[in-house]
């Protein structure tokens, strides 16, 4: 058999398996390509046999592509299932993996010198303190804080905030800084901590995709030779691209337009760190003509119920028919996502745990449950009751220094902390970690706790007077309807009626998400029946 018939037999096996809009994907080669994937619709798997249909057919050099994942984590799966397929030399990375392979070249070519390099997490914020220290004339600060200071920091580099521009943006937004401080102490700040940095000859993630940025734009020589190692740029996760990011990859892409990207609007949920999903709903007008623009919308994780629910979700929100897409799912409908009504917040946290060992008594392996907080404090308090109740718990929380995506040497958008108690065994243990941190994850079984207005949506109480149409508010909708979709089988709501028992403290009430969807789906069975 020729090497040309053989490498069109790989070519086709690759696509096997794969849906009509799935293999629709695969097979346009050439950008731009836009996939609005919703959850569960096998958005990797859709990417990942695209990138090896093209290279194994001889449509794309592999040493000359480029995909760009969410996580190191995300990036090592990818090689490792394009290995399976015979594909190989694929350059899989985050974002700021990529810029400072980049960046470290750039560095020895223009200086002969090695770059500097990039500051751990606690270093950083040693730094902060110490820039805080020097321009508050006060050093007595909480790790909160500081890390409310850094991710302030962080929220400038990432929105392309000149210092000159910063103090009239954020009076036009409305934007709350950390300590209350003033736009002009913030720049001080921000200041003091460049110097820091620089006199400890360290960098940031933020760093390192500024500098980028300003070697392609100054040493265009440099930009084309790096270029020719991304022909073919994939991006996954569009919907939590930054402007500082979509602005490294227009320095990556040149004039090329052989680009896919793919994500889903409806899960956009770091807005804090300067994610939006302007850039994936704006493709068209940005790279335009489009070669092909896809929906993946077979949910083909969650039962018939969650999806539905999740639909619902969405459906309250005043932007869904513009920017969301209505989820199918090819399962069963499975049991109803379910409504649990507590009288406290212990009387909920012990109501919990007594039905993960219900259901674990039936047959569910600990390690198929998960409970998703919405902060990390509520993780923590129910890992604790989780554990008091003979439970082994796995604690996943969302980055405590990190800017999320941000991560070379290798998070996973969260960190495990406190390893599965020794009790586990074969059977595992339940995860319990905030929804952020879940983001991209599943399981059988999840429970969301806390489901009342001030946690979901979560907002001071200056916030629970804004309309849905606020921005915020939308967030949080998105938030709820990642947890929401995390289930496979079954999701429970847990809500109490009062944070401390015997009826003490201020009466919540069910979140609007929740009455919106939960309403929306009853009338959808009556019309039915």
């Amino acid at each position: 058999m020729s090497s040309s018939a053989s490498s069109a037999e790989q070519a086709e096996r690759i696509l096997a398996g794969l849906d009509e809009n799935q293999a629709c994907a695969a097979q346009v080669l050439s950008g731009p390509v836009r996939i609005i994937a919703g959850a569960g619709s096998g958005k990797t798997r859709t990417i990942t046999r695209r990138i090896a249909y093209a290279c194994a057919s001889g449509a794309w050099n592999p040493d000359a592509t480029l995909a760009v994942t969410y996580t190191n984590k995300a990036a090592a799966e990818m090689k490792l299932r394009l290995a399976r397929m015979g594909v190989h030399d694929v350059h899989a990375s985050t974002f700021h993996s990529a810029a400072y392979s980049q960046l470290r070249r750039a560095w020895r070519i223009l200086s002969h010198f090695e770059s500097p390099e990039i500051a751990d997490p606690r270093d950083l914020a040693l730094h902060a303190h110490a820039a805080m220290a020097h321009t508050l004339q006060l050093s007595d600060y909480t790790d909160s804080e500081v890390r409310d200071v850094l991710q302030e920091l962080s929220w400038m580099k990432v929105n392309l905030l000149g210092y000159e521009d910063y103090e009239r943006i954020v009076g036009s937004l409305g934007h709350e800084l950390p300590l209350d401080l003033e736009p002009r102490q913030m720049l001080d700040v921000a200041r003091a901590f460049e110097t820091e940095k620089r006199r400890h000859n360290v960098i940031d993630f933020d760093d390192c995709l500024l500098l980028l940025a300003h070697l392609y734009e100054n040493y265009e020589d440099l930009a084309e030779d790096f270029r020719q190692f991304m022909r073919h740029i994939t991006i996954d996760e569009y919907q939590d691209v930054s402007p500082l990011q979509h602005l490294v990859l227009t320095r990556w892409l040149g004039k090329n337009r052989d680009i896919c990207v793919v994500g889903d609007p409806a899960q956009t949920i770091y807005s804090y760190a300067g994610a939006t999903s302007y850039y994936l709903l704006n493709f068209a007008e940005e790279f335009g003509p489009v070669s092909h623009d896809v929906q993946l919308n077979t949910d083909y994780r969650s039962s018939g119920n969650i999806v539905e629910y999740a639909n619902a979700v969405l459906a309250g929100s005043p932007v869904a028919s513009s920017a969301y897409i209505t989820l199918t799912s090819p399962h069963d409908a499975g049991p109803r996502v379910h409504l649990a009504k507590f009288a406290s917040d212990g009387e909920e946290m012990r109501g919990i745990a007594s039905r993960i060992l219900w259901h674990h008594a039936r047959g569910t392996a600990l390690r198929d449950v998960a409970i998703l907080t919405r902060t990390r404090m509520r993780a923590r308090d129910l890992a604790r009751a989780c554990r008091e109740a003979g439970l082994a718990v796995n604690l996943r929380l969302d980055g405590e220094n990190e800017v999320l995506r941000g991560a070379v040497s290798g998070s996973d958008g969260g960190v495990d902390v406190g390893a599965p108690s020794e009790e586990a065994g074969q059977d595992g243990a339940i995860t319990i970690s905030t929804i952020h941190a879940a983001k991209g994850l599943e399981w059988p079984l999840v429970f969301i706790p806390d489901c009342h207005e001030g946690n979901i949506p979560f907002s001071m109480e200056q916030m629970m007077t804004r309309s849905d149409e606020d921005e915020d508010i939308e967030e949080e909708r998105r938030i709820f309807y990642v947890a929401v979709t995390r289930g496979i089988q079954q999701v429970y709501l847990c809500v109490a009626q009062y944070p401390f028992e015997g009826g003490r403290g201020v009466q919540r009430t069910v979140s609007r998400f929740v009455r919106q969807a939960s309403n929306a789906v009853r009338r959808a069975h009556r019309g039915k029946s």
